[in-house]
């Protein structure tokens, strides 16, 4: 199942990051620190998680990760778009981003599911959907 709902979501979450980046409808904006976590939403338990993130700063970079829950992620960018998932429906994920929109003031997006999309943008903060 996952498969088949990563594949139009990829290609969405990237329409949405061009949609983003275009100075027509959002102004440019300087890039922020960004932290992803990702975490089992079951406390004590590890869950194997995929996942891929691509960001846009003064450069493009894209990555792809199969890693062990809990993990952190760390990127500096303007707009970023990510999905997040587990091979298992028995085993749901957290995912928590988190950027500085100023000092102290920090803004934040959580979502819990199977299957977690991410987007970011420096002008509007971050954003998480579940699947």
């Amino acid at each position: 199942m996952t498969r088949k709902v990563t594949v139009p979501i990829i290609v969405l979450s990237t329409l949405m990051l061009m949609g983003a980046a275009d100075p027509k409808l959002f102004p440019p904006r300087e890039a922020t620190d960004v932290l992803i976590r990702v975490s089992s939403a079951t406390p004590g338990r590890e869950v194997q998680v995929d996942g891929g993130i691509a960001t846009l700063a003064d450069g493009s970079d894209s990555a792809h990760m199969t890693r062990q829950t809990p993990f952190e992620l760390h990127a500096h960018a303007k707009y970023l778009v990510g999905i997040f998932g587990t091979k298992s429906s028995q085993s749901p994920i957290r995912v928590e981003v988190v950027i500085q929109r100023s000092p102290g003031e920090p803004a934040t997006s959580t979502s819990t599911g199977t299957t977690v999309i991410v987007h970011m943008t420096a002008q509007l903060g971050p954003f998480t959907m579940p699947t």
